[in-house]
């Protein structure tokens, strides 16, 4: 299968319409045979109730060219199993487990030509949903269904790839305690979108949500796991009834015990005082820097008015505010790797302080 003309290793974790999708409707109790369609385009009624009550889940696995030139998907079974138990909680017809792997299967041969080649660093991105399809005012499960899957070629989920990202602790919570965060439902994923647009525009690649009763334990970010490795060697995942149970943590959990022999705990793992105060300075002291770019920028100028510099001086007075009510006293030990990251902040900021006034501010801030 010759591939499509595409600049594989320079694409971005998006939609692209391909040849086909695979589309199955649910109506008078039953599932109908399903089909492979080249219609990408949904028809519905306005009041459906995938629009009016959100009732819709979805998953999300990948097809990869091996080196030998075939094209292999990872675990679909178990992200139709999962899919399971989202509509289970959503009171939505379950797929049958084996028609989703069958389906799956389907779509990729179809688009075999939009599967990225082996070494392009991209790869074939599936997205099978199911939404509630039929009319719905009253607040209730809807009666029709429709399943569909659809695929799509992309490059890395983060910029750059696999690559260290800043991170913060969110101040809000990704799911609510006995809510619905253990499950694939699309409402969870609008409720994190202020959240991660918020992060973007502070500087932050992700969030770092904590567990929405306690707000004391690590749970993940909006888009990934969190993974931790001990001092010992021990390979530690965070556990909570209200995180997604992922299929990449608990394939990478067999993986560190079976093949790498590392010890394997899957437990309650606490956010540490001195990381949420490290993950706060740090917020902090780059809204800072980032402030006294902008002053220069003024400067540079020449033409700011007196409500710009109000402006600026009240941001700045804020973010000197936030310094002054971290507890240092826990974060004196860090002082040296606080400097040493401020230096590369300055570095990457592209050099516009001296570094005399560069070690005057760092002598300041500490």
């Amino acid at each position: 299968m010759e591939k499509k003309d595409i600049d594989w290793s320079n694409l971005s974790f998006g939609y692209q319409e391909t040849d086909y999708s695979f589309v199955s409707n649910y109506k008078d109790g039953k599932w109908d045979e399903g089909q492979l369609t080249k219609d990408h385009t949904i028809t519905l009624n306005e009041c459906a109730g995938v629009f009016q009550y959100a009732q819709t889940c979805f998953e999300g696995l990948k097809a990869y060219t091996t080196e030998d030139g075939k094209i292999v998907c990872f675990r679909p079974d178990l992200n139709a199993e999962r899919m399971k138990d989202s509509c289970e909680r959503l009171e939505m017809p379950v797929y049958p487990v084996d028609r989703f792997v069958k389906a799956v299967e389907e779509v990729v041969k179809a688009n075999a030509a939009w599967v990225p080649p082996y070494g392009s660093g991209a790869t074939l991105y599936i997205r099978p949903y199911m939404m509630g399809t039929n009319a719905v005012i009253g607040v209730k499960p809807a009666d029709e269904y429709q399943f569909r899957i659809l695929v799509t070629p992309v490059g890395p989920y983060f910029k750059g790839g696999a690559k260290p990202i800043t991170i913060r602790v969110s101040d809000f919570d990704r799911a609510a305690p006995h809510g619905t965060g253990h499950i694939k439902a699309g409402l969870n994923y609008a409720m994190s979108l202020h959240a991660i647009v918020d992060a973007h525009n502070k500087g932050f690649a992700e969030n770092m949500y904590l567990d929405p009763a306690t707000r004391t334990k690590v749970e993940e970010t909006g888009g990934a796991n969190f993974l931790f490795i001990t001092k010992d060697g021990t390979f530690v995942t965070p556990k909570s009834d209200s995180i997604l149970p992922s299929i990449t943590r608990r394939s990478l959990m067999v993986v560190a015990e079976k093949y790498l022999g590392l010890k394997v705990e899957h437990r309650d793992e606490y956010c540490s005082m001195k990381l949420k105060i490290l993950l706060n300075v740090v917020s902090a002291v780059r809204q800072l820097l980032f402030r006294l770019l902008e002053k220069s920028w003024i400067m540079e100028k020449k033409s700011a008015s007196q409500a710009e510099w109000k402006k600026w001086d009240q941001s700045q007075r804020n973010c000197v505010i936030h310094l002054q009510e971290s507890r240092w006293d826990i974060l004196r030990d860090q002082k040296d790797g606080f400097i040493r990251y401020f230096k590369i902040q300055f570095s990457l900021m592209g050099n516009l302080f001296s570094d005399k006034l560069s070690c005057n501010l760092l002598e300041w801030i500490f």
